[in-house]
């Protein structure tokens, strides 16, 4: 809906624009399914959250079967690998399923 008011008002959107709409929206689902942290480390991206136990983890785990690993210590995250030249907000869209 933002995209498109914008559109409405100013005509085409910048690349960078659509990049920060991109980011709000990956925070406002990671928010929402109880992750509070999100780094990238090498070739994974790596997402902390509240509750190891969650369905959203377990969703992760069965989306992500083979590329995807949990690490339950002191601040527990799920890591999901990708190839090595996949830009980071590109894995975000995909972990997060934006278009």
């Amino acid at each position: 809906d933002v995209k498109d008011e914008l559109i409405d008002r100013f005509g085409k959107i910048p690349q960078a624009v659509l990049g920060l709409i991109d980011i709000a929206e990956i925070r406002n689902k990671a928010f929402g399914a109880g992750i509070y942290e999100i780094k990238q480390n090498e070739s994974a991206i790596l997402l902390y959250v509240k509750d190891i136990k969650s369905q959203v983890v377990s969703d992760f785990l069965m989306r992500f079967k083979g590329r995807c690993m949990i690490n339950a210590g002191n601040k527990p995250y799920v890591a999901v690998k990708f190839e090595k030249y996949t830009l980071p907000l590109d894995a975000l869209k995909e972990i997060f399923e934006i278009k």
